[in-house]
C-alpha cells in the first residue's frame, strides 16, 4: 500500500521541480546548510555533511550544488529502525570552508547575512530553502491551519523572525516558541500563509 503524500511533501516537492536563477540558489542553499548542513572532517579534509529524509530534496541541493558552484557531491543514507522506519539521505560536499566562506554560513551565530537576502528573489530563495529544511505546513481544509520552521538554535530562529517580518513583499507576523528543546516560528493567519507559500513558488 502506497503511503499517503502529505501536504508539506507535496510543498517541497512543488519548490524542488520549479527552475530558479543562480542568486535564488545560492540563498537557498544557505539557509537549507545553516539548518540542515553540518562542518565534519575527513582525513584533515573539511566536508560539508546535509542531512534530509526527503530523496527528491536530496537529490535538489545535489544538483543545485553542482550548478552554481561545479563542485562534485556525494550521497550516502542511512536507515533507522524505530517506532516507523526511515531513511536519512546525506549530500556529502568536499569543497566544506569554501562553501561555508561563500555562502556566509557560521554555525555558531544565529546571524543571517545581508548579502545573502538583499534581493528579493535572494529572499524568496532563503525562506525557500529553510522550508525545505525545516518547514511543515497543514492542508488549509484542516481547523488548525498553520505554517512553521522547526530550528534548533534560538538566535537563528529569532533572526529568521525578523527577516520574514522585514519581507517588503507582504506582511507577515511570525511567532517564536519553544517546544522540546526546538525553536518555532510559525504563522497561522490563512492569507499570510498564502502569501509565504506564493512567495516560495507553492502556488
Amino acid at each position: 500500500m502506497q503511503a499517503k503524500v502529505s501536504f508539506t511533501q507535496k510543498v517541497k516537492e512543488e519548490i524542488c521541480s520549479l527552475s530558479f536563477s543562480d542568486e535564488h540558489l545560492r540563498a537557498l542553499l544557505s539557509a537549507f546548510i545553516r539548518i540542515n548542513g553540518s562542518l565534519q572532517l575527513n582525513s584533515q579534509r573539511p566536508q560539508i555533511v546535509v542531512k534530509t529524509e526527503s530523496a527528491k530534496t536530496a537529490k535538489f541541493i545535489y544538483h543545485s550544488v553542482e550548478r552554481v558552484y561545479g563542485l562534485t557531491c556525494r550521497f550516502s543514507y542511512m536507515k533507522t529502525m524505530n517506532f516507523r522506519k526511515r531513511l536519512t539521505f546525506n549530500v556529502i560536499i568536499d569543497e566544506g570552508e569554501y562553501l561555508l566562506d561563500d555562502l556566509e554560513i557560521s554555525f555558531l551565530e544565529g546571524k543571517i547575512s545581508k548579502n545573502i537576502v538583499y534581493t528579493d528573489d535572494m529572499l524568496s530563495g532563503y525562506i525557500s530553502g529553510a522550508f525545505l529544511a525545516a518547514g511543515s505546513c497543514n492542508s488549509p481544509k484542516k481547523s488548525n491551519y498553520h505554517l512553521e520552521f522547526c530550528l534548533r538554535d534560538e538566535n537563528f530562529a529569532k533572526w529568521f523572525a525578523k527577516l520574514l517580518i522585514r519581507c517588503k513583499l507582504t506582511e507577515f507576523s511570525p511567532k517564536v516558541v519553544e517546544r522540546r528543546e526546538k525553536y518555532v516560528v510559525y504563522l497561522k493567519k490563512s492569507q499570510q500563509i498564502v502569501d509565504l507559500l506564493s512567495l516560495m513558488g507553492a502556488t
